[in-house]
């Protein structure tokens, strides 16, 4: 359990990201040397490309590489850090809640209308479910955040002096 805790995300990504590059792949080949285009290979490859963007948002949260001002906040005093990492946390949480209820709204909707996809003849609910996952995800790893705090702040740490050094290894 602790295995999926750990690489979730990591694997759902890179499996997406392998087959949108297959899919394509094919696609070019099929197209130029073939001169056969597929005709569902673009709409699938979007597809998972939605899922993508939106599995990324939890990803972040639980490695703590979400936008940030970081060089600012690592000046200021530890108490002001502390205060700061969880007003982003509350303002993380609301963001998600907001995605997990609105997302739900829009899923309910596409559902009940029977939307499906002109080239697949998926559902749509099943693309736009994307968001509501995306932001349960998010509020676990939020959780996860604010109960292992300790751990958080010492990513975050090594997150930004790993940064530092990459700069510095730039110049």
């Amino acid at each position: 359990m602790k295995w999926i805790d750990e690489y979730f995300e990591e694997i759902i990504l890179v499996l997406l990201l392998a087959a949108m590059t297959l899919i394509m792949g094919v696609q070019v080949v099929a197209r130029y040397v073939f001169s056969n285009s597929l005709s569902w290979s673009e709409e699938l490859v979007r597809f998972m490309f939605v899922w993508s963007g939106f599995l990324g948002i939890p990803y972040c949260i639980k490695h703590q590489s979400s936008i940030a001002v970081e060089l600012i906040k690592m000046k200021l005093p530890e108490g002001v850090q502390t205060i700061l990492d969880y007003v982003i946390f509350a303002i993380e949480t609301a963001v998600a809640a907001l995605m997990l209820g609105y997302g739900y709204q829009v899923v309910a909707a596409t559902f009940t209308s029977g939307q499906i996809s002109p080239a697949l003849g998926v559902p749509m609910y099943i693309v736009q479910a994307s968001v509501m996952i995306s932001a349960f995800l998010s509020l676990l790893r939020i959780a996860q955040c604010v109960m292992n705090y300790e751990n958080v702040k010492e990513k975050r740490k090594r997150n930004f002096v790993l940064d530092e050094l990459h700069g510095l290894e730039d110049k």
